[in-house]
């Protein structure tokens, strides 16, 4: 019996002057209904979208969660695939309906509030007749051409059916365009690597000419360039994105083979070139992956500012040992047999594909560009130096060197950003292969030297960072930094967390000497809470070493103000003292020294 609800919607569309319901709710099992629309327009056909076209509405679920769908008939329906839509492939088994649904929901709906988005949540029937409302737009939009328009963002076409999940990370800037448009090479190989300890992702490493020498490799941080790159692809730099009109990635061989052959490239002579390639390798790659590269804009009707890549997971050449029935397994046939998938009609399987850029990783948020150009010295990577570093790197800052002479124990791993596996080694060499593995362009060394360092060369090391960043909570530090002949101006930036974690102090300077002085009066004027060693902690039973009590909670606090601190005194140069000081009521209070 059909639910009182989905009646009650039928009955209020009979009336609509746009759409007809052409049959009743008809139920697919339980949980599951459609109800066949015929939708009109309110503009002139075009050659893809007539004057009518079928659709059914899809209620599935539960009383807890039901989703709400509009596919096109599989008969009657629209077989194009338009921008803002699903993959718009033939009927699933059993289904009267093909798989493009159109995205008729606002962008911002993906971010899974509900009080972001306007569709209606706890109406059923509301919500009902907003989706199919919002398909009367989106096939007016269709017809005119209008589902996208200029200063849109750019969106690739959604995958067909087969698709895989497997990620190839490639890392094309803006800059990185006037090389590939200088390049007179327009296809070639490619080399990936593994991500260490990832799963099912690959990263492009190094770009090859048809003939096997290097036009490019791939700028990555350390974990990464030292991976062997043991996966091989094709690559090919197209003028434009290949899509089937309207917005249909093509889904077989010969489908994309027409699409590159309009842009000048023979695929049936680069297969066979690859397969001959293939055959020789001693490479362990079992297959190669296709790499479709064409220059974007971020915004629809922008200047194309940089390459993106598509990638077919599976170009299914010919081995050494592959047989076909009726013809003896010799490379004439191989070669042929290469050459003839490119008009062939077997499907091509996607796989998801990522720009590892350092803005596109930053997208969710950055630190500013004076920020981000600087080269850092950290100075102590104890709980706090730690923390800062990681969210500096990760807003941008991936140009540092961590400095501490310490070892990793057990007892910091209460507060620490390292881990078990970290015990035992030097601070600053764990934590520079944590950050180096946290983001796929950090550039961060380790030094293992005490401040000031006694040998010439580390000195001069020293001497070529921009911002100078003190976290040991050391005065012997501060005297020292006043000492040491930077060379020229630098930022300075110290930052100490107070007794309890009450609070953090924070000085900053931007001078060719640091201000010893000026500092540890500031410091000393601040109202920071007085030093109870009867509150201090032993570090464990049968040792009476004194620790500094603080929990993991205050020193992710104090990190997360000392970071902002530090980006604020780069972006203004100013001479600054403020003490940070969290209240019983969990704010925190800023009093300037």
């Amino acid at each position: 019996m059909v639910p009182e609800i989905l009646t009650s919607f039928a009955d209020e569309m009979a009336p609509h002057d746009r759409v007809d319901i052409s049959a009743p709710w008809h139920s697919h099992g339980p949980g599951t209904w459609s109800l066949p629309l015929v939708v009109r327009l309110s503009v002139p056909p075009s050659e893809a979208v007539p004057l009518e076209t079928s659709w059914h509405l899809v209620v599935e679920g539960s009383s807890f969660e039901v989703d709400v769908g509009i596919y096109p008939d599989g008969k009657n329906g629209l077989t194009a695939t338009f921008p803002h839509q699903s993959h718009n492939d033939k009927p699933e088994k059993d289904k009267p309906w093909r798989t493009g649904n159109p995205c008729v929901e606002r962008p911002i709906a993906n971010l899974g509030r509900v009080a972001w988005n306007d569709e209606p949540q706890s109406d059923l029937q509301a919500r009902m007749r907003w989706k199919v409302e919002r398909l009367l737009h989106w096939v007016d939009a269709a017809a005119e051409g209008r589902l996208v328009q200029t200063g849109d963002p750019f969106e690739v076409p959604a995958f067909p059916a087969g698709w895989v999940a497997d990620m190839v990370a490639f890392n094309e800037s803006k800059p990185d365009l006037a090389f590939w448009n200088a390049s007179a090479v327009t296809w070639g190989f490619a080399r990936m690597a593994a991500v260490p300890r990832a799963k099912r992702t690959l990263v492009l490493t190094e770009f090859m000419a048809g003939a096997g020498a290097t036009i490019r490799k791939v700028d990555w941080s350390a974990p990464i360039t030292d991976t062997q790159p043991d996966f091989m692809g094709i690559w090919i730099k197209l003028p434009t994105i290949p899509v089937l009109q309207p917005w249909q990635r093509p889904t077989t061989w010969r489908e994309l083979n027409s699409l590159l052959e309009a842009d000048g490239f023979d695929l049936a002579y680069i297969l066979q070139y690859a397969g001959a390639a293939y055959r020789k390798s001693s490479s362990k790659a079992r297959h190669y992956r296709l790499l479709l590269g064409f220059p974007v804009a971020e915004r629809i009707g922008d200047t194309p500012d940089r390459l993106h890549w598509l990638a077919i997971h599976t170009v299914p050449l010919c081995s050494r040992k592959t047989p076909r029935e009726g013809f003896r397994t010799t490379e004439d046939n191989h070669l042929r047999w290469d050459r003839e998938l490119a008009s062939s009609t077997k499907s091509l399987v996607w796989q998801r594909t990522s720009n590892w850029a350092s803005d596109q990783m930053r997208m969710r948020g950055e630190a500013e560009d004076m920020v981000r150009r600087k080269k850092v010295l950290l100075i102590g990577c104890g709980t706090l130096g730690a923390a800062v570093a990681e969210n500096l790197l990760r807003m941008g800052v991936t140009n540092m060197g961590l400095m501490d002479s310490d070892v990793f124990q057990h007892g910091n791993l209460s507060r620490h950003v390292l881990t078990m596996e970290d015990i035992g080694h030097a601070k600053s060499i764990a934590l520079a292969a944590r950050l180096n593995s946290a983001m796929p362009d950090a550039r961060v060394e380790a030094l293992t030297d005490r401040f000031p360092p006694a040998k010439a060369n580390m000195a001069n090391r020293l001497r070529g960072y921009d911002v100078i960043v003190d976290c040991t909570a050391e005065d012997a530090v501060l005297h020292a930094m006043g000492q040491f002949e930077w060379g020229n101006e630098k930022q300075f930036v110290v930052l100490s967390i107070t007794w309890r974690a009450e609070g953090l102090l924070a000085y900053a300077a931007s001078e060719a000497a640091f201000p010893t002085y000026d500092a540890t009066a500031k410091f000393g004027a601040a109202p920071t809470p007085p030093v109870n060693f009867d509150e201090a902690r032993a570090e464990g039973v049968g040792c009476w070493n004194p620790v500094f009590p603080a929990t993991a909670d205050d020193v992710q606090l104090w990190a997360a103000l000392g970071s902002k601190f530090v980006r604020r005194a780069i972006i203004s140069g100013e001479r600054s003292c403020t003490y940070f000081r969290q209240t019983n009521l969990g704010t925190v209070e800023r009093v300037d020294v």
